[in-house]
């Protein structure tokens, strides 16, 4: 990814999503991002991940950009304490507990393979989207950390989108679509 992020504007994006979260979950506002570092003012693509102790707690974000950087994390940081459809939304005594992790996507590339293991090398470690029909779905590059190898990634996503979980082995006769991308945490 050709983008990369100095450590203060790493902090800045740190703080604004735990303003964010911290205000809309007291106060019931959406904050308006003040003195933003240039880099944030692009339109960037980006997830944001919220943990307690450890444990997801919430995930939600964008695969295409869909407005500047700053306004991005705050409207997803709010998206991941309030409608992450898994968990029930972030109340006021989890706030102190909460992780913020950030994930800034480069722009997503299709890619075409041979043979199962040319698919394999190309999405490993990477973050990826499948496609078939109207069936969407994506796993970010830290989900490698937790799965046993390519085969879990690929059915786990195939459940994810809502196909069946072997469908991926069908390799280019299935008619799923696969998009790569990196991040930036």
């Amino acid at each position: 990814m050709e983008k990369f992020f100095t450590p203060e504007e790493k902090s800045y994006m740190h703080r604004l999503a735990r303003n964010a979260v911290e205000t809309y979950i007291k106060k019931g506002k959406t904050i308006k991002p003040e003195n933003v570092p240039q880099n944030l003012d692009n339109e960037l693509a980006c997830f944001v991940t919220l943990k307690d102790r450890g444990m997801l707690r919430g995930c939600i974000g964008t695969l295409e950009p869909v407005d500047k950087l700053c306004n991005s994390i705050v409207e997803m940081s709010i998206a991941a304490a309030t409608r992450d459809h898994r968990f029930p939304s972030v109340e006021e005594r989890e706030l102190d507990n909460l992780e913020y992790e950030i994930s800034v996507l480069s722009k997503p590339e299709k890619i075409t393979y041979k043979t199962k293991e040319d698919l394999f090398s190309q999405i490993k470690g990477r973050g990826l989207i499948i496609e078939k029909g109207f069936y969407r779905s994506t796993y970010l590059p830290q989900v490698w950390e937790n799965v046993s190898g390519e085969e879990e990634f690929l059915s786990t996503l195939c459940v994810k989108a809502g196909i069946g979980r072997n469908e991926w082995e069908k390799l280019e006769k299935s008619g799923i679509e696969y998009y790569v991308y990196d991040t930036i945490k």
